[in-house]
């Protein structure tokens, strides 16, 4: 099969997206950005309580240090430690898939004190109509929760709140209207109502939750865009915000660097050690390299600089890597059964960072070459101008995770 077989048109890319949700879905959900199936049953397309297309009148400004009335209800939250029903706290045992086909169990074991809290924010994922969602978790927000924030309790408490982001539907008729330029995109009343409530459950959260602890923050695609305004807005100018900050993993968006920098105070993550800095990366198969028209890994704009990208195993790396794969099961292309939610492959991808025509992408090739117990592919594609932005964060989840784990070792 050609390569440019296995991509998805532009007219499918909100069908496909729903397979972002399919990571950890066992029901078709939605999301613009993930693999397929994982074990969280429900129907993301299922009623949900409709609503008017909320207007920047209902942006409710929060101050820093200021509860938030919206996220003190529970039920506003996907993932918080004090919750009943935490979205995060499921199963995550995993099965070790070695090269030669042998297996060996992996048990999830949460940290017991952790000394870091981790603030995700998930990607496009809602099927709700109109121009944003509501904050009606389905299961979609769960199943890409669980798929991409829940391991992180390995190293930190997870919070991780609902908000009413430009959904699917929408996110996709924007981006067809854009000619292929992605400014903007997230911009307007919508994408105003999306970044208030990230905006919101941040300050709720700093009020109520951190009492001085280190944070990460965690979000990917539409999540890592939200997160970028929120750093450059509130934390890159407030010294005791960035002293808080022990990184910000900004997955699958464009941090600008080396000229009309994103960021004036807050650095690139330039060694496993270093701390109130910045992770950020776009994933790209070797041999499927990022086209001119790519909506990742370059800055949009006047903007001088290029887009920042960072080796998930070490920011130091100057060759690829091998990554620490985690999917959940029923999406892993696996030859041996395995009886986990989830599946982790060590090694059968290395990532590397390449640089080539104002275009900066994390590289990621398959090693499964003779390995009949690895897949030779793991999917994640959308089109060729989405690379395999679907997989951004589970290609390299557990490095990521090891990452937040060095770093607050040496806070």
């Amino acid at each position: 099969m050609r390569a440019a077989a296995r991509y998805l048109s532009m007219p499918a890319v909100a069908l496909a997206a729903l397979s972002l949700a399919g990571l950890g879905c066992s029901s078709e959900g939605a999301d613009g950005d993930g693999a397929t199936d994982g074990g969280v049953t429900g129907d993301s397309t299922a009623a949900q309580p409709t609503q008017a297309a909320p207007t920047t009148a209902e942006v409710r400004p929060v101050a820093l240090g200021e509860p938030s009335e919206t996220y003190a209800e529970a039920r506003n939250w996907l993932c918080r430690p004090d919750l009943a029903d935490d979205a995060c706290d499921v199963d995550l045992d995993a099965t070790l898939v070695n090269a030669d086909g042998s297996v060996e169990l992996e048990p999830f074991r949460p940290a017991e004190d952790p000394v870091a809290d981790c603030f995700y924010v998930y990607p496009t994922i809602s099927g709700d109509p109109g121009d944003n969602s509501d904050l009606e978790p389905g299961a979609a927000e769960l199943g890409i929760a669980r798929s991409q924030a829940a391991r992180f309790a390995q190293t930190c408490d997870v919070y991780a709140p609902m908000y009413r982001q430009i959904p699917l539907g929408a996110l996709s008729s924007r981006l067809s209207g854009a000619s292929g330029e992605r400014g903007g995109v997230l911009g307007g009343d919508p994408g105003e109502v999306a970044y208030g409530d990230v905006r919101e459950a941040f300050m709720h959260y700093m009020a109520e939750f951190n009492h001085g602890r280190p944070v990460v923050l965690v979000g990917h695609s539409q999540g890592a865009a939200h997160l970028t305004r929120l750093m450059a807005e509130e934390i890159d100018t407030d010294d005791e915000l960035r002293s808080r900050l022990l990184s910000a993993m900004l997955i699958g968006t464009s941090v600008a660097v080396g000229g009309g920098d994103s960021f004036q105070h807050i650095a690139p993550c330039e060694s496993t050690t270093d701390t109130g800095c910045v992770v950020s990366y776009a994933t790209f198969y070797a041999g499927e390299p990022p086209p001119d028209d790519s909506l990742f890994g370059r800055v949009f704009g006047e903007s001088a600089g290029h887009a920042l990208c960072t080796n998930p195993v070490d920011p130091a790396a100057t060759e690829p890597l091998p990554l620490q794969t985690y999917v959940p099961a029923g999406s892993a292309a696996s030859t041996v059964p395995v009886d986990t939610p989830f599946v982790h492959y060590d090694g059968l991808l290395t990532g590397g960072c390449r640089a080539e025509n104002g275009i900066d992408w994390l590289e990621v090739a398959n090693t499964s070459a003779g390995a009949p117990a690895w897949p030779s592919d793991l999917g994640g594609r959308l089109s060729p101008q989405w690379g395999t932005h679907l997989m951004d964060v589970n290609f390299a989840l557990g490095d990521l995770i090891a990452l937040v784990e060095t770093q607050a070792g040496a806070y």
